[in-house]
């Protein structure tokens, strides 16, 4: 949106104009006669058009100064993190860390602009898993999702995900004493 004013005896009338760097100059915007011009459609090709308003009255003719328009790439919104998959198989004894319980680094992004990896942090401390225990364990880990450069999240997605786990239990454990044959 531009904005321009002119004051004068008569009033002056305006009109707004545009240099679109095709050679031609300032050319008249049909209609665009009013005290503010809302460029409505736009697009990246449009980055550097200059625009201006003209003010006319009997005294003469003045430009305002030039405003160059800048179009923004339109950045990826985020509209859902995909769940991991679960993580099953493991042994019992696994190490209590993410690494050592087969945990993710990366989780999959939804955007407006296609799907792209994030990277999560799993708060493993704050899980269940007992590496001690012989009985099958079945827990979920918490992590937190950090949003890649460039990534914007209006929509307030939470940041969170859960990840199931199950670490088999141990069998059964057999003490040989002795043989008899």
């Amino acid at each position: 949106e531009f904005t321009a004013a002119a004051t004068g005896d008569p009033q002056p009338t305006l009109q707004w104009q545009v240099d679109r760097g095709d050679g031609l100059q300032f050319q008249d915007l049909p209609g665009e006669t009013g005290g503010t011009l809302k460029v409505m459609t736009y697009n990246q090709a449009m980055t550097g058009y200059r625009y201006r308003c003209v003010a006319k009255s009997l005294g003469g003719t003045t430009a305002s100064g030039e405003a160059a328009l800048t179009v923004l790439a339109a950045q990826p919104r985020l509209t859902a993190i995909v769940p991991p998959d679960a993580v099953s198989g493991l042994p019992n004894g696994t190490k209590k860390t993410a690494a050592g319980l087969g945990l993710p680094s990366t989780v999959m992004l939804r955007t407006t602009k296609g799907d792209r990896s994030a990277p999560v942090v799993w708060n493993v401390d704050g899980c269940s898993y007992v590496p001690a225990s012989n009985v099958e364990q079945n827990f979920t880990v918490d992590g937190t999702v950090t949003l890649p450069d460039g990534v914007t999240n209006p929509g307030n997605v939470p940041l969170s995900v859960t990840i199931s786990v199950t670490v088999s239990d141990a069998g059964a454990v057999f003490q040989l004493k002795s043989i008899t044959p």
